[in-house]
Protein backbone atom coordinates (compact mmCIF):
# COMPACT_ATOMS: atom_id res chain seq x y z
CA UNK A 1 0.00 0.00 0.00
CA UNK A 2 1.43 3.31 -0.78
CA UNK A 3 1.60 5.68 2.26
CA UNK A 4 0.49 9.04 2.30
CA UNK A 5 4.05 10.65 2.34
CA UNK A 6 4.25 8.57 -0.84
CA UNK A 7 3.85 9.11 -4.00
CA UNK A 8 4.88 6.48 -7.49
CA UNK A 9 4.32 7.14 -10.95
CA UNK A 10 2.40 4.05 -12.46
CA UNK A 11 4.03 1.63 -15.12
CA UNK A 12 3.40 1.93 -18.44
CA UNK A 13 3.79 -1.14 -20.45
CA UNK A 14 2.00 -4.32 -20.67
CA UNK A 15 5.07 -7.07 -20.21
CA UNK A 16 6.74 -6.79 -17.27
CA UNK A 17 10.03 -6.36 -16.90
CA UNK A 18 12.83 -8.91 -16.25
CA UNK A 19 14.85 -6.55 -13.82
CA UNK A 20 14.00 -3.94 -11.78
CA UNK A 21 17.14 -0.91 -11.27
CA UNK A 22 16.28 0.73 -7.81
CA UNK A 23 17.90 4.22 -7.74
CA UNK A 24 17.92 5.64 -4.37
CA UNK A 25 18.46 9.55 -4.70
CA UNK A 26 18.41 12.76 -1.92
CA UNK A 27 20.26 15.89 -2.95
CA UNK A 28 21.92 14.55 -6.29
CA UNK A 29 21.27 17.37 -8.89
CA UNK A 30 25.31 17.11 -10.24
CA UNK A 31 24.75 13.11 -10.14
CA UNK A 32 21.67 12.19 -11.12
CA UNK A 33 21.38 12.56 -14.54
CA UNK A 34 24.93 10.54 -15.18
CA UNK A 35 23.35 7.67 -13.31
CA UNK A 36 20.08 7.47 -15.33
CA UNK A 37 21.84 8.14 -18.51
CA UNK A 38 23.82 4.40 -17.59
CA UNK A 39 20.34 3.08 -17.32
CA UNK A 40 19.30 3.97 -20.76
CA UNK A 41 22.30 3.00 -22.55
CA UNK A 42 21.92 -0.48 -21.24
CA UNK A 43 22.26 -2.96 -24.41
CA UNK A 44 19.44 -6.19 -23.14
CA UNK A 45 17.63 -8.85 -24.84
CA UNK A 46 14.84 -8.46 -22.05
CA UNK A 47 13.09 -5.65 -20.53
CA UNK A 48 13.61 -3.58 -17.67
CA UNK A 49 12.29 -1.02 -15.30
CA UNK A 50 13.90 1.83 -13.53
CA UNK A 51 12.40 2.94 -9.96
CA UNK A 52 13.95 5.82 -8.34
CA UNK A 53 13.22 6.84 -5.14
CA UNK A 54 13.78 10.32 -4.16
CA UNK A 55 13.74 11.02 -0.27
CA UNK A 56 12.31 14.34 -0.19
CA UNK A 57 15.22 16.15 -2.07
CA UNK A 58 15.24 19.95 -1.58
CA UNK A 59 17.00 20.71 -4.74
CA UNK A 60 16.43 20.49 -8.42
CA UNK A 61 16.60 16.28 -7.82
CA UNK A 62 13.01 15.71 -8.78
CA UNK A 63 12.56 18.12 -11.97
CA UNK A 64 15.63 16.22 -13.36
CA UNK A 65 13.39 13.06 -12.63
CA UNK A 66 10.29 14.13 -14.01
CA UNK A 67 11.65 15.41 -17.14
CA UNK A 68 13.35 11.92 -17.64
CA UNK A 69 10.07 10.40 -17.01
CA UNK A 70 8.65 12.52 -19.64
CA UNK A 71 10.75 11.29 -21.79
CA UNK A 72 10.77 7.91 -20.81
CA UNK A 73 7.50 6.77 -19.30
CA UNK A 74 7.51 2.94 -20.19
CA UNK A 75 10.93 2.62 -19.00
CA UNK A 76 11.12 5.23 -15.53
CA UNK A 77 8.79 5.38 -12.51
CA UNK A 78 9.33 7.33 -9.27
CA UNK A 79 8.56 7.36 -5.54
CA UNK A 80 8.63 10.96 -4.46
CA UNK A 81 9.18 11.03 -1.42
CA UNK A 82 7.13 14.29 0.65
CA UNK A 83 8.99 13.66 3.95
CA UNK A 84 12.64 12.35 4.41
CA UNK A 85 12.54 8.77 5.14
CA UNK A 86 16.14 8.40 5.78
CA UNK A 87 15.98 10.84 8.83
CA UNK A 88 13.09 8.85 10.16
CA UNK A 89 14.90 5.64 10.09
CA UNK A 90 13.51 3.93 7.16
CA UNK A 91 15.25 1.55 5.14
CA UNK A 92 14.67 2.75 1.53
CA UNK A 93 15.46 -0.96 -0.28
CA UNK A 94 12.69 -1.87 2.12
CA UNK A 95 9.94 0.77 0.92
CA UNK A 96 11.03 0.11 -2.74
CA UNK A 97 11.09 -3.19 -3.00
CA UNK A 98 7.52 -4.31 -3.00
CA UNK A 99 6.87 -2.23 -6.41
CA UNK A 100 9.54 -3.99 -7.78
CA UNK A 101 8.24 -6.14 -11.20
CA UNK A 102 11.17 -7.98 -11.75
CA UNK A 103 12.90 -11.15 -11.46
CA UNK A 104 16.51 -9.44 -11.05
CA UNK A 105 16.86 -6.43 -8.17
CA UNK A 106 19.85 -3.90 -9.92
CA UNK A 107 20.91 -0.88 -7.26
CA UNK A 108 22.67 2.00 -8.11
CA UNK A 109 22.46 5.01 -5.69
CA UNK A 110 22.02 8.10 -7.29
CA UNK A 111 25.31 9.78 -6.82
CA UNK A 112 26.61 6.43 -8.49
CA UNK A 113 26.49 5.28 -12.02
CA UNK A 114 27.10 2.54 -14.54
CA UNK A 115 29.90 2.68 -17.08
CA UNK A 116 29.23 -0.52 -19.34
CA UNK A 117 26.28 -0.97 -21.46
CA UNK A 118 26.78 -4.71 -21.18
CA UNK A 119 26.45 -4.96 -17.53
CA UNK A 120 23.09 -5.71 -16.64
CA UNK A 121 23.47 -8.44 -19.67
CA UNK A 122 26.39 -9.62 -18.21
CA UNK A 123 25.23 -10.18 -14.85
CA UNK A 124 21.47 -11.63 -16.13
CA UNK A 125 23.11 -14.08 -18.48
CA UNK A 126 25.20 -15.65 -15.20
CA UNK A 127 22.30 -15.74 -12.76
CA UNK A 128 20.14 -16.96 -15.45
CA UNK A 129 22.66 -19.95 -16.05
CA UNK A 130 23.84 -20.80 -12.31
CA UNK A 131 20.51 -20.66 -10.32
CA UNK A 132 23.02 -21.55 -7.15
CA UNK A 133 24.00 -17.65 -7.27
CA UNK A 134 21.47 -15.46 -5.65
CA UNK A 135 24.38 -12.73 -5.93
CA UNK A 136 26.26 -11.37 -9.14
CA UNK A 137 28.17 -8.02 -8.41
CA UNK A 138 31.45 -6.89 -10.35
CA UNK A 139 34.95 -4.76 -10.18
CA UNK A 140 34.39 -0.83 -9.50
CA UNK A 141 35.99 2.48 -9.81
CA UNK A 142 36.20 4.41 -6.80
CA UNK A 143 36.56 8.30 -7.60
CA UNK A 144 38.15 10.10 -4.56
CA UNK A 145 36.66 13.94 -3.61
CA UNK A 146 40.03 15.04 -5.66
CA UNK A 147 38.75 13.18 -8.71
CA UNK A 148 41.86 10.14 -7.76
CA UNK A 149 40.62 7.12 -8.80
CA UNK A 150 40.95 3.49 -7.31
CA UNK A 151 39.46 -0.07 -7.84
CA UNK A 152 36.91 -0.76 -5.14
CA UNK A 153 37.86 -4.47 -4.38
CA UNK A 154 41.00 -4.99 -6.79
CA UNK A 155 40.69 -8.74 -7.66
CA UNK A 156 41.64 -9.47 -10.94
CA UNK A 157 39.77 -12.86 -11.54
CA UNK A 158 36.53 -14.03 -11.50
CA UNK A 159 35.72 -15.42 -7.57
CA UNK A 160 32.87 -17.12 -6.24
CA UNK A 161 32.13 -15.87 -1.99
CA UNK A 162 29.91 -17.13 0.53
CA UNK A 163 27.96 -15.18 3.49
CA UNK A 164 30.96 -16.26 5.77
CA UNK A 165 33.34 -14.13 3.89
CA UNK A 166 30.33 -11.07 4.26
CA UNK A 167 31.14 -11.53 7.83
CA UNK A 168 34.47 -9.54 7.68
CA UNK A 169 33.84 -6.82 5.55
CA UNK A 170 30.98 -5.53 2.89
CA UNK A 171 32.62 -5.74 -0.54
CA UNK A 172 30.11 -5.55 -2.67
CA UNK A 173 29.65 -1.96 -4.26
CA UNK A 174 26.01 -1.03 -4.37
CA UNK A 175 26.41 0.15 -7.99
CA UNK A 176 27.37 -3.25 -8.91
CA UNK A 177 25.12 -5.69 -7.88
CA UNK A 178 22.28 -7.53 -9.02
CA UNK A 179 20.46 -10.12 -7.25
CA UNK A 180 17.59 -12.73 -7.09
CA UNK A 181 14.25 -11.00 -6.00
CA UNK A 182 13.01 -13.92 -3.50
CA UNK A 183 11.06 -11.94 -1.58
CA UNK A 184 9.25 -8.50 -1.34
CA UNK A 185 9.29 -8.08 2.89
CA UNK A 186 12.47 -8.14 4.97
CA UNK A 187 13.14 -9.57 8.20
CA UNK A 188 12.49 -7.74 11.58
CA UNK A 189 16.25 -7.05 12.20
CA UNK A 190 16.97 -5.11 8.82
CA UNK A 191 15.41 -2.38 9.94
CA UNK A 192 17.61 -2.38 12.99
CA UNK A 193 20.85 -2.46 11.41
CA UNK A 194 22.64 1.00 10.67
CA UNK A 195 24.25 -0.80 7.67
CA UNK A 196 21.18 -1.55 5.40
CA UNK A 197 23.33 -2.79 2.16
CA UNK A 198 25.38 -4.88 4.28
CA UNK A 199 22.76 -6.47 5.51
CA UNK A 200 20.73 -6.87 2.48
CA UNK A 201 23.69 -8.95 0.79
CA UNK A 202 24.16 -10.94 3.90
CA UNK A 203 20.59 -11.84 4.09
CA UNK A 204 20.60 -12.51 -0.02
CA UNK A 205 23.63 -14.90 0.41
CA UNK A 206 21.49 -17.47 2.71
CA UNK A 207 19.43 -17.84 -0.52
CA UNK A 208 23.11 -18.64 -2.86
CA UNK A 209 26.39 -17.88 -3.56
CA UNK A 210 28.15 -14.57 -4.61
CA UNK A 211 29.79 -14.55 -7.71
CA UNK A 212 32.60 -11.67 -8.51
CA UNK A 213 32.90 -10.54 -12.02
CA UNK A 214 36.41 -8.63 -12.52
CA UNK A 215 34.97 -6.90 -15.12
CA UNK A 216 34.69 -2.92 -13.95
CA UNK A 217 31.25 -1.41 -14.83
CA UNK A 218 30.63 1.26 -12.25
CA UNK A 219 31.36 4.11 -10.32
CA UNK A 220 31.67 4.52 -6.82
CA UNK A 221 31.71 8.48 -5.98
CA UNK A 222 33.20 9.14 -2.44
CA UNK A 223 32.25 13.03 -1.85
CA UNK A 224 31.75 15.19 1.13
CA UNK A 225 27.67 14.10 1.42
CA UNK A 226 28.23 10.37 1.09
CA UNK A 227 26.86 8.74 3.95
CA UNK A 228 29.45 6.44 4.19
CA UNK A 229 32.66 8.11 2.65
CA UNK A 230 32.10 11.22 4.80
CA UNK A 231 33.05 9.37 7.75
CA UNK A 232 36.89 10.04 8.54
CA UNK A 233 38.35 6.71 9.35
CA UNK A 234 38.31 6.10 13.07
CA UNK A 235 34.28 6.29 12.78
CA UNK A 236 34.35 3.94 10.13
CA UNK A 237 36.37 1.25 12.26
CA UNK A 238 34.30 2.24 15.36
CA UNK A 239 30.68 1.74 13.08
CA UNK A 240 32.10 -1.27 11.39
CA UNK A 241 32.51 -2.93 14.53
CA UNK A 242 29.03 -2.14 15.35
CA UNK A 243 27.67 -3.48 12.36
CA UNK A 244 28.83 -6.15 12.69
CA UNK A 245 27.87 -7.15 16.26
CA UNK A 246 24.34 -6.08 15.01
CA UNK A 247 24.65 -8.65 11.98
CA UNK A 248 25.93 -11.32 14.66
CA UNK A 249 23.01 -10.87 16.89
CA UNK A 250 20.71 -10.48 13.88
CA UNK A 251 21.66 -14.02 12.23
CA UNK A 252 21.74 -15.38 16.27
CA UNK A 253 24.94 -15.90 16.28
CA UNK A 254 25.44 -18.66 13.50
CA UNK A 255 28.66 -17.01 11.74
CA UNK A 256 29.79 -15.90 15.43
CA UNK A 257 33.44 -16.97 15.20
CA UNK A 258 33.51 -15.24 12.04
CA UNK A 259 32.16 -12.04 12.70
CA UNK A 260 34.83 -11.84 15.89
CA UNK A 261 37.53 -12.58 13.52
CA UNK A 262 36.71 -9.74 11.53
CA UNK A 263 35.96 -7.44 14.69
CA UNK A 264 39.38 -8.40 16.09
CA UNK A 265 41.11 -7.30 12.59
CA UNK A 266 39.57 -3.99 12.82
CA UNK A 267 40.02 -3.26 16.00
CA UNK A 268 44.00 -4.17 15.30
CA UNK A 269 44.04 -1.52 12.47
CA UNK A 270 42.72 1.20 14.94
CA UNK A 271 45.01 0.33 17.23
CA UNK A 272 47.59 0.48 14.87
CA UNK A 273 46.24 3.88 13.31
CA UNK A 274 45.81 5.43 16.97
CA UNK A 275 49.80 4.74 18.02
CA UNK A 276 50.33 6.34 14.66
CA UNK A 277 48.56 9.31 15.19
CA UNK A 278 49.88 9.46 18.74
CA UNK A 279 53.66 9.55 17.39
CA UNK A 280 52.74 11.95 14.77
CA UNK A 281 51.82 14.07 17.30
CA UNK A 282 55.03 14.20 18.95
CA UNK A 283 57.07 14.36 15.23
CA UNK A 284 55.60 17.57 14.04
CA UNK A 285 57.89 18.16 11.08
CA UNK A 286 59.02 21.32 10.37
CA UNK A 287 58.01 21.75 6.48
CA UNK A 288 56.45 24.84 4.77
CA UNK A 289 52.48 24.35 5.75
CA UNK A 290 53.83 23.22 9.64
CA UNK A 291 55.44 27.19 9.64
CA UNK A 292 52.63 28.97 11.56
CA UNK A 293 51.86 26.33 14.36
CA UNK A 294 55.38 24.36 14.46
CA UNK A 295 56.48 26.41 17.41
CA UNK A 296 53.50 26.69 19.15
CA UNK A 297 52.55 22.87 18.67
CA UNK A 298 55.69 21.43 20.07
CA UNK A 299 55.59 23.74 22.83
CA UNK A 300 51.98 22.49 23.80
CA UNK A 301 53.23 18.73 23.13
CA UNK A 302 56.34 19.11 25.31
CA UNK A 303 54.27 20.37 28.14
CA UNK A 304 51.70 18.04 27.60
CA UNK A 305 54.14 15.09 27.85
CA UNK A 306 55.76 16.48 31.16
CA UNK A 307 52.33 16.67 32.66
CA UNK A 308 50.84 12.70 31.58
CA UNK A 309 51.92 11.69 35.18
CA UNK A 310 49.39 13.73 36.39
CA UNK A 311 46.67 12.60 34.23
CA UNK A 312 44.60 9.05 35.29
CA UNK A 313 41.51 7.83 35.88
CA UNK A 314 38.65 9.55 34.01
CA UNK A 315 39.99 12.45 31.70
CA UNK A 316 37.86 15.51 30.74
CA UNK A 317 38.77 17.43 27.79
CA UNK A 318 37.25 20.71 27.85
CA UNK A 319 36.58 22.82 24.74
CA UNK A 320 38.01 19.79 23.06
CA UNK A 321 37.34 20.58 19.48
CA UNK A 322 39.00 18.18 17.03
CA UNK A 323 40.19 16.29 19.84
CA UNK A 324 44.10 15.86 18.59
CA UNK A 325 45.31 14.86 21.77
CA UNK A 326 43.16 12.11 22.53
CA UNK A 327 44.98 9.33 21.53
CA UNK A 328 48.52 10.99 22.38
CA UNK A 329 47.23 11.19 25.55
CA UNK A 330 45.29 7.77 26.09
CA UNK A 331 48.75 6.10 24.79
CA UNK A 332 50.50 7.52 27.48
CA UNK A 333 49.12 7.82 30.26
CA UNK A 334 47.22 6.11 33.10
CA UNK A 335 43.86 7.55 31.67
CA UNK A 336 40.90 4.93 31.95
CA UNK A 337 38.75 6.86 29.94
CA UNK A 338 38.60 10.15 27.93
CA UNK A 339 35.48 12.61 27.31
CA UNK A 340 35.68 15.05 24.83
CA UNK A 341 33.22 18.54 25.77
CA UNK A 342 32.36 20.80 23.60
CA UNK A 343 30.19 24.24 22.84
CA UNK A 344 27.38 22.73 20.59
CA UNK A 345 27.67 25.61 18.48
CA UNK A 346 31.32 25.97 18.83
CA UNK A 347 33.24 26.37 15.65
CA UNK A 348 33.60 22.64 13.73
CA UNK A 349 37.13 21.99 11.96
CA UNK A 350 35.43 18.59 10.70
CA UNK A 351 31.55 18.09 10.87
CA UNK A 352 32.30 14.03 11.10
CA UNK A 353 34.25 14.60 14.65
CA UNK A 354 31.82 15.58 17.16
CA UNK A 355 32.63 16.06 21.08
CA UNK A 356 31.49 13.33 22.83
CA UNK A 357 29.31 15.79 24.78
CA UNK A 358 28.71 19.23 24.59
CA UNK A 359 27.07 22.14 26.95
CA UNK A 360 26.01 25.22 27.30
CA UNK A 361 29.43 27.62 28.39
CA UNK A 362 27.16 27.89 31.87
CA UNK A 363 27.12 24.43 33.64
CA UNK A 364 29.58 21.26 32.70
CA UNK A 365 26.63 18.03 32.33
CA UNK A 366 28.32 16.33 35.08
CA UNK A 367 28.20 15.56 38.78
CA UNK A 368 30.25 16.59 41.64
CA UNK A 369 33.80 14.76 41.67
CA UNK A 370 33.36 13.19 38.54
CA UNK A 371 36.47 13.11 36.53
CA UNK A 372 39.71 12.55 38.33
CA UNK A 373 41.64 15.19 35.97
CA UNK A 374 41.12 17.72 33.12
CA UNK A 375 42.57 19.35 30.31
CA UNK A 376 41.49 22.84 28.89
CA UNK A 377 44.06 23.56 25.84
CA UNK A 378 44.19 26.69 23.89
CA UNK A 379 40.41 27.30 25.75
CA UNK A 380 40.63 29.98 28.05
CA UNK A 381 40.70 32.42 25.81
CA UNK A 382 37.13 31.98 23.93
CA UNK A 383 35.76 32.18 26.77
CA UNK A 384 33.89 35.25 28.02
CA UNK A 385 33.91 34.04 31.68
CA UNK A 386 36.41 32.34 32.42
CA UNK A 387 36.43 31.93 35.88
CA UNK A 388 33.04 30.38 35.79
CA UNK A 389 34.36 27.62 33.34
CA UNK A 390 37.21 27.59 35.75
CA UNK A 391 34.91 26.64 38.78
CA UNK A 392 32.74 24.51 36.83
CA UNK A 393 36.03 21.98 35.80
CA UNK A 394 36.88 22.50 39.55
CA UNK A 395 33.46 21.11 40.78
CA UNK A 396 33.31 18.19 38.48
CA UNK A 397 37.15 17.30 39.61
CA UNK A 398 37.68 14.89 42.31
CA UNK A 399 39.84 16.10 45.23
CA UNK A 400 43.20 16.16 44.62
CA UNK A 401 42.16 16.25 40.76
CA UNK A 402 44.65 18.18 38.51
CA UNK A 403 43.76 20.31 35.43
CA UNK A 404 46.35 20.50 32.46
CA UNK A 405 46.05 23.97 30.43
CA UNK A 406 47.45 25.55 27.88
CA UNK A 407 46.93 29.46 26.57
CA UNK A 408 47.62 31.71 23.68
CA UNK A 409 49.47 34.88 23.90
CA UNK A 410 51.59 35.46 20.60
CA UNK A 411 48.61 34.74 18.08
CA UNK A 412 46.65 36.38 15.62
CA UNK A 413 42.75 36.69 15.70
CA UNK A 414 41.13 33.54 15.49
CA UNK A 415 37.20 31.42 15.51
CA UNK A 416 36.35 35.49 15.36
CA UNK A 417 34.09 36.75 17.48
CA UNK A 418 34.94 34.14 19.76
CA UNK A 419 38.45 35.27 20.58
CA UNK A 420 38.44 37.01 24.05
CA UNK A 421 41.25 37.84 25.98
CA UNK A 422 45.20 36.79 25.72
CA UNK A 423 46.37 36.38 29.20
CA UNK A 424 49.46 37.33 31.63
CA UNK A 425 50.25 34.71 34.04
CA UNK A 426 49.10 37.32 36.79
CA UNK A 427 46.12 37.38 35.63
CA UNK A 428 45.41 33.76 35.06
CA UNK A 429 46.81 32.47 38.50
CA UNK A 430 44.26 35.28 39.78
CA UNK A 431 40.78 33.24 37.84
CA UNK A 432 42.20 30.08 38.61
CA UNK A 433 42.69 30.67 42.41
CA UNK A 434 39.68 32.53 42.22
CA UNK A 435 37.88 29.18 41.07
CA UNK A 436 39.12 27.56 44.05
CA UNK A 437 42.46 25.68 41.89
CA UNK A 438 45.51 25.54 43.89
CA UNK A 439 49.07 24.54 43.90
CA UNK A 440 49.12 26.64 40.23
CA UNK A 441 51.98 26.05 38.04
CA UNK A 442 52.16 29.05 35.10
CA UNK A 443 55.72 27.96 33.28
CA UNK A 444 55.99 30.38 29.71
CA UNK A 445 55.71 27.72 26.21
CA UNK A 446 58.53 29.93 24.58
CA UNK A 447 60.01 33.00 25.53
CA UNK A 448 62.00 35.89 23.24
CA UNK A 449 63.76 33.89 19.87
CA UNK A 450 60.62 31.56 19.89
CA UNK A 451 58.33 34.66 20.15
CA UNK A 452 60.08 35.78 17.06
CA UNK A 453 60.43 32.28 15.10
CA UNK A 454 56.61 32.16 15.81
CA UNK A 455 55.79 35.65 14.36
CA UNK A 456 57.95 34.47 11.44
CA UNK A 457 56.26 31.19 10.44
CA UNK A 458 52.85 33.03 10.78
CA UNK A 459 53.85 36.08 8.77
CA UNK A 460 55.28 33.60 5.90
CA UNK A 461 51.69 31.45 6.53
CA UNK A 462 49.01 33.96 6.87
CA UNK A 463 50.10 36.89 5.16
CA UNK A 464 48.16 37.38 2.08
CA UNK A 465 51.26 37.00 -0.81
CA UNK A 466 51.22 35.06 -4.13
CA UNK A 467 52.35 31.19 -4.21
CA UNK A 468 55.10 31.66 -5.78
CA UNK A 469 56.64 34.11 -3.24
CA UNK A 470 55.07 32.15 -0.18
CA UNK A 471 57.14 29.23 -1.19
CA UNK A 472 60.61 30.89 -1.77
CA UNK A 473 60.19 32.94 1.36
CA UNK A 474 59.66 29.42 3.22
CA UNK A 475 62.63 28.01 1.89
CA UNK A 476 64.54 30.84 3.10
CA UNK A 477 62.62 31.12 6.44
CA UNK A 478 62.95 27.41 7.75
CA UNK A 479 66.21 27.34 8.82
CA UNK A 480 65.67 31.02 10.81
CA UNK A 481 63.13 29.29 12.30
CA UNK A 482 64.67 26.25 13.63
CA UNK A 483 67.72 28.11 14.93
CA UNK A 484 65.44 30.00 16.44
CA UNK A 485 64.03 27.53 18.13
CA UNK A 486 66.54 25.49 19.06
CA UNK A 487 68.23 29.04 20.81
CA UNK A 488 65.06 29.89 22.83
CA UNK A 489 65.91 29.17 26.51
CA UNK A 490 62.08 29.05 28.40
CA UNK A 491 63.98 27.82 31.45
CA UNK A 492 65.45 30.87 32.15
CA UNK A 493 62.36 33.00 30.95
CA UNK A 494 60.98 34.95 34.22
CA UNK A 495 57.92 36.73 34.07
CA UNK A 496 59.55 40.22 34.73
CA UNK A 497 59.24 43.82 33.10
CA UNK A 498 60.01 43.23 28.93
CA UNK A 499 59.49 39.23 29.16
CA UNK A 500 58.43 38.17 25.89
CA UNK A 501 56.41 34.85 25.57
CA UNK A 502 54.79 32.88 22.51
CA UNK A 503 51.79 31.46 25.59
CA UNK A 504 51.56 29.95 28.65
CA UNK A 505 50.68 26.10 29.80
CA UNK A 506 50.55 25.26 33.49
CA UNK A 507 48.95 22.90 36.14
CA UNK A 508 46.76 23.13 39.03
CA UNK A 509 45.27 21.27 41.89
CA UNK A 510 41.81 20.84 43.40
CA UNK A 511 42.03 20.97 47.34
Amino acid sequence: MITENEIITPWKRKTGPKVSIICATYNHENFIREAIDGFLVQNTNFPFEVIIHDDASTDATIKIVEKYIEQFPRIIRAIFQKENQYSKGRKIIQIVLPYAKGKYIALCEGDDYWIDPNKLQKQIDFLESKPEFSICFHEAVVLNKDKRTERFNKLKKNTVFTVTDLTKKNFISTASCVFRKNYTSFPEWHQKIKAADWGLHMYNATFGKIYYMADCMSVYRKHANGIWSSLSYEEMIFSGVEIMKALDRAFKYKYHEEFEKGIKARQKKLSKKMNKKSEDIKHFPLIPRNLDRYIVHGAIVRELTKSLPLLNGKLLDVGCGKMPYREFICSNSNTESYIGLDIENALCYDPMIRPDHTWDGQRIPFADAFFDCAIATEVFEHCPNPELVMIEICRVLKPGGQLFFTVPFLWPLHEVPNDEYRYTPFSLNRHLSAAGLVDIDIKPLGGWDASLAQMLGLWIRRRSMGKLARRILSGLLIPWIYFLSQRDNRTTTQFNESTMITGLSGTARKP
